[in-house]
């Protein structure tokens, strides 16, 4: 399957009308990506909680040796980082052994950690409740709109307000994203 990089890349126009081999395996990488998309986010979102990119910055390290020090379950952790290595989040230096790239490395930066966590916890538990009722799915499993939420959680207050929080919600559109019209 292609990374979710690779799913973004269509192939100039021309090629798609020629190739619907390439068109249709671009479509099932993304079609993959997507289903893959909550899964990724609670990883990211577990790696950012654990400071696994902090942790990493000396340089690679075994899974074993990250999962004592952080006080969790070394086959899950291990799980978790193939799971991001596999979307070039981490690399796996040697079996059992991960390291920084820049993408991780994005996430021992100021606020980007914290953002993580916000979209692999808080929202990803409003997101699977999402239904075609028309009710907002935040308030019924949060017991209260978003606002009123985090004015009543500080600590997550916070998290969103780190560093450069308030800029880093709203991430930098990419050339894929500018060509859609959102």
């Amino acid at each position: 399957m292609p990374t979710r990089t690779e799913a973004w890349r269509l192939p100039p126009k021309r090629e798609r009308t020629e190739n619907s081999r390439c068109l249709r395996m671009n479509a099932e990488g993304m079609i993959w990506d997507a289903l893959r998309g909550g899964l990724v986010t609670r990883a990211l979102g577990l790696a950012a909680d654990l400071r696994v990119a902090q942790a990493l910055a000396a340089g690679p390290r075994s899974h074993d040796a990250l999962a004592r020090e952080r006080g969790v379950d070394a086959d899950v952790l291990y799980r978790v980082l193939r799971a991001l290595a596999s979307d070039g989040i981490f690399e796996e230096t040697k079996p059992g052994v991960f390291g920084n790239t820049a993408a991780s490395e994005v996430l021992a930066r100021d606020g980007w950690d914290d953002l993580a966590h916000l979209f692999g916890g808080t929202w990803l538990h409003a997101v699977a409740a999402l239904d075609a009722s028309g009710e907002a799915s935040f308030p019924r499993v949060h017991s209260d709109e978003f606002w009123a939420w985090l004015a009543a959680h500080p600590d997550e207050r916070r998290r969103l307000r780190s560093g450069d929080g308030a800029r880093l919600a709203q991430p930098p559109r990419s050339a894929p994203e500018r060509r859609l019209a959102w």
